[in-house]
């Protein structure tokens, strides 16, 4: 029986000189409003979008009303339109910051949040008091269980893997991007889905109307990737939104026999969890490098 969820990645005008943050924030709102009259069950925004471009003097005081204006605001979308919203900001929280991603149920309430754990040295040096994660936590909602991964996390191969070994059906992946080039992140983004047999949901901010998009500006690419590696949606480099419906209970199939024995499909998960030889994989978990081989 088919389990088919309309998911949407939102990709908003990042900030600049004609464009501020509250005006992208808005714009936000509008696409977000889009993927709901869409039938979307799920959005994602981008990382971080409650300070984006922001004045790094002047967000520590205005973080704490702003945000909060946002989460109401992003609670009452979530529950006129009966969708999941995860929504990712810098949330001040017991005298510490975090990369955190919110979630909010389809009444529109606050069920639970994502901290990102592989913080950048960027992060660090503006957010003098930003803590990170220690965990990766899943979340059953109503359609199957999904997880988060932040920006940087996707640096990381096993972050899936762990995601993959709890069963996760979705991952989503809020972001900005600095790195060598497009085509960088769009392997990883694919590779994640590919390597792990999930699908993935990734949103970051794109270009807004009236501007041309270059290389060295923010790419957006905002998009939905398939179990097997294949692109469903993509927002392209312009403000907008991947939207796609995708079946979780669609596996994505091998046959491991040739014409000569016959056909023996395989779900590939399953087959490549069953394979695994965790007892020679110490290694990844070693505080330092063996050089020597």
């Amino acid at each position: 029986m088919a389990n088919q969820v309309r998911v949407a990645a939102i990709q908003p005008p990042h900030p600049h000189a004609e464009l501020s943050n509250a005006m992208m924030l808005k714009r936000s709102l509008e696409l977000l409003n889009e993927a709901g009259e869409a039938g979307a069950d799920v959005a994602l925004l981008p990382e971080l979008i409650n300070i984006f471009m922001a004045s790094r003097t002047a967000y520590p005081e205005k973080i704490g009303p702003e945000l909060d204006n946002l989460r109401a605001l992003t609670a009452e979308m979530a529950a006129r339109h009966r969708m999941y919203v995860i929504l990712p900001v810098l949330e001040p929280r017991g005298g510490h910051q975090y990369n955190t991603a919110l979630i909010f149920d389809r009444d529109g309430t606050l069920i639970a949040r994502y901290d990102k754990v592989h913080l950048t040295d960027q992060e660090r040096e503006e957010f003098p008091n930003i803590e990170a994660g220690d965990s990766f936590p899943t979340f059953d909602l109503d359609f199957g269980r999904i997880g988060i991964m932040t920006c940087s996390d996707v640096s990381h191969p096993e972050v899936g893997v762990i995601y993959n070994l709890q069963g996760v059906d979705v991952l989503f992946y809020p972001r900005w991007q600095s790195g060598p080039s497009e085509i960088y992140f769009e392997i990883q983004m694919r590779s994640r889905a590919l390597d792990n047999q999930v699908f993935l949901v990734s949103s970051s901010f794109g270009v807004s109307p009236g501007r041309a998009w270059k290389p060295g500006m923010l790419f957006g690419r905002s998009c939905i990737i398939g179990r097997d590696g294949t692109i469903l949606a993509d927002a392209g480099h312009q403000e907008g939104m991947a939207i796609a419906t995708v079946d979780l209970d669609q596996p994505m199939l091998m046959d491991v026999l040739d014409d000569v024995y016959g056909s023996d499909l395989r779900d590939v998960r399953s087959l490549k969890l069953a394979r695994r030889r965790p007892d020679l994989y110490g290694l990844i978990t070693a505080q330092g490098t063996d050089k020597s081989r």
